[in-house]
Parts: structure tokens; sequence; C-alpha cells
């Protein structure tokens, strides 16, 4: 009986240890915490440009400088859109359009960036009598530039401490209607100071999509300037000749998007030292065991 009340003890004590160390190992981890701070929202810039004939007639848009800032508190929100720009020709009606979309949201946790890069356009003909569509050129920009985000620390951590940043998203690419001479690239680039800590650039002539995973490590106190840009470029190759009635859809776009978190990277020697003494204290209380 002895014996089995003092097992049930020496039990217990181990338990009791185990959950000490466990909880000292998760608060060594959640002190190294950090989050986003929004220091400087960047710039923006826009840049659209296409024309083409249709039936000997010229037509088009151009767009330069329109984003609007929609930004909040720890958000930068840049939008500007066209949908539905009817124009009427001899022998065609065309409807064009375009979307820019540039967001970074500090806002829905605090250790994590939202960020998007979206920049898309259409240009549709739709033929009454029969008629030509030639010479269609396209150049798209979308760019934000300049934007500062600081890695600060949790209550009571200290400046220099070691934290590690991911970015996981993916980046898409979408070629509709006409075929031509086309391309479109994406890019996103984490830099401190000048030096560039992660980097990712994609250059599509078709459809596709990539995963993008960039991790690397800083500290507590960096200051990290982000940087998104999005270009497409098409020129029309042959003449395209529509019947009464036929329609070219021409349409192209260009997707970045993720997260970006930062996260504790424990100290070695802390680590070390909480995993040594409980695998001591096991050994102990393991002979304790034996004896009994």
């Amino acid at each position: 009986m002895m014996k089995t009340t003092q097992g049930a003890a020496v039990a217990h004590t181990l338990r009791t240890a185990v959950l000490a160390f466990g909880l000292a190992l998760a608060a060594q981890t959640s002190a190294q915490a950090a989050h986003w701070t929004l220091l400087s929202p960047g710039a923006g810039f826009d840049l659209l440009d296409q024309s083409g004939q249709v039936g000997g007639e010229g037509a088009g848009q151009a767009v330069i400088g329109a984003l609007q800032d929609l930004s909040g508190p720890g958000q930068v929100l840049l939008a500007d859109s066209l949908a539905g720009g009817a124009q009427s020709l001899g022998s065609a009606s065309m409807e064009q359009g375009h979307s820019h979309l540039i967001v970074v949201d500090t806002q829905t946790a605090p250790d994590t960036a939202d960020v998007m890069l979206s920049a898309s356009q259409y240009w549709n003909v739709a033929a009454t009598t029969q008629t030509t569509v030639s010479g269609f050129n396209l150049t798209q920009d979308l760019a934000l530039g300049g934007l500062r985000l600081l890695i600060a620390g949790d209550a009571g951590e200290a400046a220099g401490t070691r934290v590690r940043v991911d970015f996981t998203g993916s980046a898409d690419a979408l070629f509709g209607g006409l075929p031509g001479l086309g391309e479109v690239g994406l890019s996103l680039d984490i830099s401190r100071g000048t030096d560039s800590l992660a980097r990712h650039d994609s250059l599509w002539s078709a459809s596709g999509s990539q995963q993008i995973h960039l991790s690397f490590e800083a500290v507590v106190g960096d200051e990290l300037v982000l940087t998104l840009s999005a270009h497409q470029q098409l020129t029309q190759g042959l003449p395209a000749l529509l019947d009464a009635d036929q329609r070219l859809n021409i349409d192209r776009s260009g997707l970045l998007q993720g997260q970006l978190t930062v996260a504790a990277v424990p100290e070695p020697q802390s680590l070390a030292m909480l995993l040594g003494g409980l695998a001591v204290l096991g050994g102990v209380l393991r002979r304790r065991a034996q004896d009994l």
C-alpha cells in the first residue's frame, strides 16, 4: 500500500514538473513575440494605355495617376477602376474597363500583414457589320513603393531580439482573347535599408499560377520596406477579322497576394537550459521510482 502511495506521489510530481517546464517554455517563446506597426504608407502609381483600330477608327483609353487613397489606421488601400466604358464605332460597339487595387492591412492580426496587388483590364469589341481589329497595344503598370513596416516588440520585449519573417502567398496571371506578343510580370521585394532581404519575380507569356514562400530572419526594431509592382504588355500580331455579330474579348490580369507574418525565434541557450533541466529532473524522478 505504501509503495502504491509513493508511486502515485512520484507520478504526480513528474506530471507537475513536466507541466511547469512546459509553461516556462511557452512563456519563453511567447515573450519573444512581435507585431507590425505601419510607419509610412509609401506611394502608389498606376498607368494604363491601350489603343487599337476597329474598322479603321481609333479607340482606347489612357489612365495615369488615378489611384484613390481609401486607407485607414494601420492599412493602405489604393484603388482605381472603370467598368463599362462604352464607345460606338461605325462597324462595331466597344466596351473597355480596368481595375487597379493595392492593399496592405495590418489590422487583421498584430503579427500578420495582408498583402494584395491586382491589375486587370478588358477591351471587348462587338461587330455590327464585318470589321477588322488591328494594331492593338496595351501597357499597364501598377506599383507601391516606400511602404515602411516596423517590427515592434510586445510588452517587455527588447530591441534586437531575433524574429522570423515569412511571406506565404501566390502570383497569378490570366490571358484571355487576342493572341499576340504579350507578358505579365509581378514582383515583391522586402528590404532593410539598401539590402534586399527577400524577393519574388515572375514573368508569364501565358496564363499561370505560382506559389510564393519567402523567409528570413530579422530583429525587433527593424524597419522593413515593402515594394510591389505589376507590369503588362501586349502587342497585336495579325489583324483580327470579325463578321457581323462576332465578338473579340481581350482581357489580361495579374494578381499577387499573401500574408506577411512575424514570429518568435526562441533563443538556443534558453531552449537548451529548459530541455536540459527537464531531462535531469526526469532522470532523478525515474531513479526515485525504481528505488520504491
